[in-house]
């Protein structure tokens, strides 16, 4: 009774989350390094909501440098775009970041799920194939219909008297 609660919130949890990616427009990235640590650790998936691209000091914003998507924070805004820092650094960032780069804004993070994310797109073949081979399995071995008709109907035993002949 408790694995079918813990099966229904579970689905509750997947139908919520994507309803909300739907409304929203939201994007996953794994932080890969500790730049913006202890507030993005590395390991953890980022979610972005690209439809916030208006930033101002002190947003965490993802933006695109030099064909890379970078998640660090928003310092201050000046003419020539976006200085930006990442929390754990030292010193800025070189450069400023076009508010065109603006690839949204930090919503929250999930700690640890980005090696999880990481694992499956470096075995992406191996899952899959694993996947293909159960329910292969599943629908090999599975009883079909017919068989368990046949399993439940059983022909009724007829006792044989002794010294009975049948012609």
């Amino acid at each position: 009774m408790k694995k079918r609660k813990r099966w229904k919130a579970a689905a509750i949890l997947v139908i919520l989350a994507v309803f909300l990616f739907s409304a929203r427009d939201l994007r996953l990235y794994v932080v890969l390094s500790g730049s913006m640590e202890p507030v993005l650790p590395v390991g953890a998936v980022a979610v972005i909501d690209q439809s916030d691209i208006q930033v101002q000091a002190g947003d965490i914003a993802a933006f695109s440098r030099e064909e890379q998507t970078v998640t660090h924070r928003i310092i201050k805004s000046t003419d020539e775009g976006y200085v930006t820092k990442g929390d754990a650094n030292k010193e800025v960032d070189t450069g400023t970041v076009a508010p065109e780069d603006i690839l949204g804004t930090v919503v929250f993070c999930i700690p640890y799920a980005g090696y999880g994310v990481m694992w499956l797109q470096e075995y992406r073949v191996l899952v899959i194939a694993v996947i293909i081979l159960m329910l292969f399995l599943t629908l090999l071995f599975s009883p079909s219909e017919k068989g368990q008709e046949k399993k439940t109907k059983r022909p009724e035993k007829k006792e044989k008297n002794k010294g009975e002949l049948k012609l």
